[in-house]
């Protein structure tokens, strides 16, 4: 969809630090799917990643806001 400016729509979870050794990595990923269906990205191409660069553990989600038959994601 060429008339769609941002195409892109990024996405930080943070998780509190109290659950971060309560929670193993296949659990933030399901916890990322569950995310994704629920804010209306089913027909989007994404990714999930994890990792801890900052105080706490954190997934970031990053998401073609243009779903797989053209339809442009509204923020």
């Amino acid at each position: 969809n060429s008339r769609c400016r941002n195409k892109f729509l990024r996405i930080e979870i943070g998780i509190a630090p109290q659950d971060e050794r309560k929670l193993p990595v296949s659990e933030l990923m399901r916890i990322a799917h569950l995310f994704a269906k629920r804010i209306g990205l089913d027909n989007h191409q994404w990714v999930a990643v994890t990792h801890k660069d900052t105080d706490n553990r954190h997934i970031h989600i990053i998401a073609n806001r243009i779903s797989l038959y053209g339809e442009v994601y509204d923020t």
